[in-house]
């Protein structure tokens, strides 16, 4: 597969930031590979671990795209840094989800001490 890939040369494509179905799926399906990624490993620990699987995923993906380009395009910068707001974006929303429910469970054990 690596002579393969050495085969074809390499190119970059010309893209832009406007937000359409393509850009929209590469955030959405880093954000689930991020929480693929937690899902794989422990939750409550290595969730930057998952950050560079998603990541990681999405270079990959990238750099086929950029040896194939003829069928796909190209390599996308555009598309990389989509990837990257989506991973950013699924950990913010974890954050907050624990967050807010360390809240609840907070307030739940209040209720039951003061009876």
């Amino acid at each position: 597969m690596v002579t393969s890939l050495y085969s074809h040369p390499f190119k970059f494509t010309e893209d832009n930031f406007n937000l359409e179905i393509d850009k929209t799926a590469h955030a959405m399906v880093s954000a689930g590979l991020y929480y693929q990624g937690l899902v794989l490993q422990d939750t409550s620990k290595n969730e930057y671990d998952a950050m560079w699987f998603a990541f990681l995923v999405g270079l990959g993906w990238e750099t086929y795209q950029g040896f194939r380009y003829r069928k796909h395009g190209g390599f996308s910068l555009h598309d990389l840094q989509y990837n990257v707001a989506g991973i950013i974006s699924a950990h913010i929303q974890k954050k907050i989800w624990f967050y807010f429910k360390k809240i609840k469970s907070n307030r739940k054990l209040t209720d039951f001490s003061d009876k």
